[in-house]
């Protein structure tokens, strides 16, 4: 995606069924590239180590969370295929929550004129489904799952490009996500779409202008609440 995780509800991140968070007590290691292929894995005996304050490390009265990511190279591709697994704590919200889990496969191909990027996957089980449309309460599913103590099933996909002109790069994405419980009627539908321009002054220094527009369906209340941002701003590296 070239928005990454930046840029507010419409980056990839809120098409996805996984929280996109930090995780505490990670061990993480990556293999070096052969023939353009590399692996990446991880393991997190507790994700969150700190606001959480029950449970034990690497037991089950803890959330953990394992991933394993492959990504490929070769000229102007680039691709990934990631699956991920949540073990979710055996008491409060998820006490009844079965162990979740994400797989996503995307990637981009640089034309010159113009690099493509897409980007589809599916989840089960997912209890916690990243916030969105600036907060509002019926855009974040993890309000209706954890209290019913369930989770959410569903897929994504989004696609976007990157274009260099004026010396910067205009970037759009437009995506799409439906999401379900697992045990209830709720049922999301969730649409946005992005532009945005980062304009560098020096390898340091850059300025960049965006727009974003998201709206999520509530299928069982019949509701349809959007969110629209316009932002700008300088970034600099120390």
């Amino acid at each position: 995606t070239p928005f990454g995780v930046l840029y507010g509800d419409a980056g990839v991140e809120y098409f996805t069924g996984t929280d996109w968070g930090r995780t505490d007590n990670t061990i993480a290691y990556r293999t070096p590239a052969v023939g353009g292929l590399s692996l990446t894995a991880e393991y997190s005996f507790k994700t969150d180590q700190v606001s959480n304050t029950t449970g034990v490390e690497n037991k089950a009265s803890a959330d953990r969370y394992a991933a394993l990511g492959l990504n490929y190279k070769a000229g102007a591709f680039n691709g990934v295929l990631l699956a991920d697994y949540t073990m979710w704590k055996n008491s409060g919200d998820t006490a009844n929550t079965d162990n979740g889990y994400s797989i996503l496969l995307g990637g981009n191909y640089n034309f010159g004129f113009m690099t493509l990027y897409a980007q589809a996957n599916y989840f089960d089980n997912q209890a916690n489904v990243r916030k969105g449309l600036a907060n509002l309460t019926l855009g974040d599913l993890k309000h209706t799952a954890t209290l019913a103590n369930e989770g959410y099933e569903g897929w994504g996909v989004s696609v976007g490009a990157k274009v260099p002109a004026f010396g910067g790069n205009f970037l759009a994405q437009v995506g799409y996500r439906d999401a379900e419980a697992v045990k209830g009627d709720e049922e999301y539908k969730r649409f946005g779409v992005g532009l945005a321009y980062p304009y560098p002054f020096s390898k340091r220094t850059n300025v960049y202008g965006a727009a974003t527009y998201a709206q999520e369906k509530d299928d069982l209340k019949d509701q349809t609440p959007s969110a629209t941002s316009v932002m700008v701003g300088l970034v600099h590296r120390f």
